[in-house]
Order: structure tokens, then C-alpha cells, then sequence
């Protein structure tokens, strides 16, 4: 059975959650404090969470890199559902922490949010990802460029149960160097790094042509139209404003990975 756990200080919306869950047959446990759920965790593994940000012990996004942390939690999907969208730069923290996916309480809907779960954990597709991929995309490099620890870790951490073959970068500068010495199939870039921001790497590989073919996936939390166009232009086949699905990123690296083995 699938099991889900619950982390919110409000009873009356969590027995609501938990009552329409176990109805689609989950089995749900409820924690109330950021410290009653991490030591759950130190006994279970859930196969998704659900957490409020603002817990009355510590913040949700302790929680969470406490979940990010653990071999154990690394990979359990962690659907933020809070309100805490009028704080400011809580929700960017908690993405920083590796959240899943964030959804405002207020906009919830719960069975759109099961079906969500659902998809992720039964099975869970990152998990099974290598098992489903064609084998020719499986042992394919990619190169992941982030220069935050905690963002490059989970990513890195999903890419690999992926099939993948990653290789790290955590600046513009080193990603650069690193696909010119030796060019990956697909690179992820963040756009905000230091030595040389993603935007600026993007167009220097445009101008070698032996890489300029290489998919380049870019996220970033910056959200403009016009850079969105102007690296769209310069061939970037996705560009994912944060915060975004993580499966959805596995997803696209296997989807543009056999779409260049269609076109060699």
C-alpha cells in the first residue's frame, strides 16, 4: 500500500487530506511539529510527503533539508502545501531544499494532488527510470551545471536513478571548460552561477560548432520573457523556470536524449 505522510500543525486541514487520501487507497500518517517528523523518518520511509512550511517548532524547510540530507529520504517526493507564499523568500529556500513541487493551500486541489502523487510514486518513475528508458539512452553523460550544493545533490541524485552518467560543474566557467575538453550529450545549466553566468555559456558553445548541437536544458529562477526567447534563439530546447517538477526534468533529459539518437 502506498504510504503518505502528512505534516501540517492544522488538524482539521490534515484529517481532510488524510480522509480523501486513504479513500484512494494510501495509507496516511500525520505529523504536527517539524521535530515529531523527522524522527518518523528516522523510523519509516514514506513513499511521498506532504509539508507546510510554517510548522510551530521549525521551519518546513529545515524539514526538508533534513529529508535531503539522508540516504535513506534523499529521493522521497516532498510536496510543499502552504501558504507561506506571502513570506518572502521562504518558498525560494525551500526549492533551494529540494522541494518536488510547491502548490498554495489556498489553490489545493486534492484530487488533482493525488494524481500528481500517484504518478510519481506508483510506480515511482524516477526510480524505475532506467528499467523503462530504452537501453541505448541508459550510460548517457550528462553534465550538470549548479552552483548550489543542495540543488546540484538531488538533481544529480535523480539523474543517476535516471540511468544517467553525471558529471558536475558548479560554476559557469568549469561547466565551460568541462564540455569543450570533453562534450557531453546534454548539458542542465543553471543561469545564475558565478566566473560566468549559464546565459553567457550558452551563447560561447553557440559559437563552437562542433558543440553547438549539444541539447542545453536551463533553469533558472529567473523568470523574463525576453532571456527566455534570446536562449530559445540560441537552440536551448528547455528552459524551467524554479521551482519545477523533478520528475519532469528526467523526463526531458530522456525525451531529448532519444531524440538525438533518432537524428544521428
Amino acid at each position: 500500500m502506498k504510504h503518505l505522510l502528512i505534516t501540517d500543525d492544522d488538524h482539521l486541514i490534515t484529517k481532510i487530506f488524510k480522509e480523501r487520501f486513504e479513500s484512494a487507497g494510501y495509507q496516511v500518517s500525520a505529523t504536527y511539529s517539524g521535530a515529531d517528523t523527522i524522527e518518523f523518518l528516522k523510523h519509516a520511509k514514506p513513499d511521498a510527503v506532504i509539508l507546510d512550511l510554517v510548522l510551530p517548532d521549525m521551519s518546513g524547510v529545515d524539514v526538508l533539508k533534513y529529508i535531503r540530507s539522508k540516504s535513506e529520504t534523499r529521493i522521497i517526493p516532498v510536496f510543499v502545501v502552504s501558504n507561506s507564499y506571502c513570506f518572502s523568500g521562504i518558498v525560494q529556500s525551500a526549492w533551494s531544499a529540494g522541494a518536488t513541487k510547491f502548490i498554495n493551500k489556498e489553490e489545493c486541489e486534492i484530487e488533482e494532488l493525488i494524481t500528481q502523487i500517484d504518478s510519481l510514486i506508483n510506480p515511482l518513475e524516477i526510480t524505475q527510470a532506467a528499467a523503462n528508458s530504452p537501453s541505448e539512452i541508459v550510460n548517457y553523460n550528462i553534465l550538470l551545471a549548479d552552483d548550489d550544493l543542495v540543488i546540484h545533490g538531488v538533481l544529480e541524485y535523480f539523474l543517476k536513478q535516471g540511468g544517467f552518467i553525471v558529471r558536475s560543474a558548479f560554476d559557469g566557467a568549469q561547466a565551460l571548460k568541462m564540455t569543450i575538453s570533453s562534450p557531453p550529450d546534454l548539458i542542465i545549466l543553471d543561469g545564475i552561477m558565478p566566473e560566468m553566468d549559464g546565459f553567457n555559456v550558452v551563447e560561447k558553445l553557440k559559437e563552437i560548432p562542433e558543440l553547438s548541437k549539444i541539447p542545453i536544458i536551463m533553469m533558472t529562477a529567473v523568470k523574463d520573457d525576453s532571456i527566455k526567447e534570446r536562449m530559445t534563439e540560441l537552440g536551448v530546447v528547455e528552459y524551467l523556470v524554479k521551482p519545477f517538477n523533478l520528475n519532469l526534468l528526467v523526463k526531458l533529459v530522456e525525451q531529448h536524449i532519444t531524440k538525438q539518437l533518432a537524428n544521428s
